[in-house]
């Protein structure tokens, strides 16, 4: 039988369509084959494709696909604490002039010494603390010397001496616990305290604090 022109088209059509359906690609998506191994299967041109292989020489272009991040938080280290610096240094009171001329004061039947000097120092710490006095009496005393205690709230004795006309010394170069005895503010208070049943006149030569 001779073929028409339209049959033997038709023909290769199908004999097309076999050999895709034997390649097991659907024959409904629209193929073109770019060699006598492979077939290319294009989505949209609106997509953003990218080339994946699927199959043995068939190559399939498919979209993109973009997996969401990972949103990781940022934490910034809270700054190093402040650490003061260590104060160092020779200090006077600054509520009295020192050298000091004072009189016992008479309470009844005894007089006493009960002088305060205080001082101020700078911010910062405090990591030993001395104090250094001379002083004499016109009469022989016994003499007491407190530092004011902020931890306790309490005056603290941490020296005795027996005061005459000759000048003694007193040096404590460093106090426990110094750090009890400044304030927040940096104060320290020294409290000098004398009794006797009869008047007399005390004199303070120096005193200071030794900071470090």
């Amino acid at each position: 039988m001779r073929l028409t022109t339209f049959s033997k088209g038709l023909l290769v059509v199908l004999v097309i369509l076999l050999v895709l359906a034997g390649c097991g690609i659907n024959p409904a998506i629209k193929a073109g084959a770019t060699s006598t191994n492979s077939v290319t299967i294009s989505f949209p041109d609106t997509l953003d494709t990218s080339s994946l292989i699927v199959g043995q020489g068939v190559i399939v272009s498919a979209p993109s696909v973009n997996l969401p991040g990972i949103v990781t938080t940022k934490t910034t280290p809270p700054p190093p604490p402040t650490i003061p610096p260590v104060i160092a240094g020779d200090y006077l009171p600054n509520n009295v002039p020192i050298p000091l001329t004072f009189k016992a004061i008479q309470q009844g039947q005894y007089s006493q010494v009960d002088q305060e000097f205080d001082f101020q120092l700078p911010a910062g710490k405090v990591n030993r603390l001395g104090l250094s006095y001379s002083g004499r009496y016109t009469a022989f005393r016994g003499q007491y010397i407190y530092l004011y205690n902020y931890s306790t709230s309490a005056w603290q004795n941490v020296n005795y001496s027996n005061v005459g006309m000759a000048p003694v010394n007193v040096n404590l170069p460093s106090i426990a616990n110094p750090a009890n005895y400044v304030s927040a503010d940096g104060k320290v208070r020294v409290r000098i305290y004398c009794l006797s049943n009869t008047t007399y006149t005390g004199y303070v030569l120096s005193m200071k604090l030794a900071v470090s």
